[in-house]
């Protein structure tokens, strides 16, 4: 398990840190279609180093589980454009066909004073071979427990959609221009037990052979400042 960088895929960790998780990810594999490229390489040892206001965090393929009858490539960490949260959790990613699967593993909380759990879920980031203005949903259901005496179970819906807004395109960052690029937009929306829904948007950049180029979640950019392709 590493710590926890809060990444550019979970902003609502931070406006819900007092939520767990357990999965009712929305399951599409069967509606899968034959990928348009590799938008995220997954051999292990690839990395990708990301900037976000002069600092850097490296994001790399560390080993490969097998869960489920189907791999999934596991990461050090996921880079990020949002805060830190004082957690442990492990991410993975799976790909089948043209889909691309986040999966977030168990996640520890500890605050000093008191720990707590929220259970693992997974998701649908990305679906390369859609069209331009063509989109994507899911739900998943957070639960999180804490080791604080009549501290209630909060249930926490999140229901997410993703929407393709650019598809080979060019995109030019520190110097480097990056080809067939997809520019697409996730946004996840937060219910706590029946309470108003919070709203998260994020925009990425992915290219082709390489993987995601650029994220921006409420103004805080991350941008690929290199990466190693095996």
């Amino acid at each position: 398990m590493k710590n926890f960088t809060t990444s550019f895929l979970l902003p609502l960790l931070i406006a819900f840190s007092f939520t767990a998780c357990s999965s009712d990810s929305s399951n599409e594999e069967s509606a899968a279609q034959n990928s348009t490229g590799d938008y995220w390489p997954t051999t292990v040892d690839n990395n990708w180093i990301f900037t976000q206001d002069g600092e850097e965090t490296t994001m790399k393929i560390i080993g490969i589980d097998e869960m489920d009858g189907a791999k999934y490539y596991k990461f050090n960490q996921m880079a990020g454009a949002t805060t830190s949260l004082d957690a442990q959790t492990s991410v993975w990613i799976k790909k089948n066909k043209g889909d691309y699967f986040i999966k977030m593993g168990e996640i520890n909380i500890d605050f000093g004073s008191f720990t707590g759990k929220i259970t693992g879920y997974e998701f649908i980031i990305l679906k390369d071979y859609l069209e331009v203005n063509q989109t994507w949903s899911g739900k998943y259901t957070h639960t999180t427990s804490y080791n604080v005496p009549d501290f209630p179970t909060v249930v926490t819906t999140v229901t997410y959609t993703g929407k393709i807004l650019e598809k080979g395109s060019a995109l030019a960052i520190k110097g480097t221009t990056f080809k067939d690029v997809i520019k697409f937009s996730f946004t996840q929306s937060a219910s706590i037990s029946g309470q108003a829904n919070s709203e998260t948007i994020t925009n990425y950049w992915i290219a082709k052979n390489v993987g995601v180029i650029k994220m921006e979640t409420n103004g805080s950019v991350s941008e690929l400042k290199s990466y190693l392709i095996k």
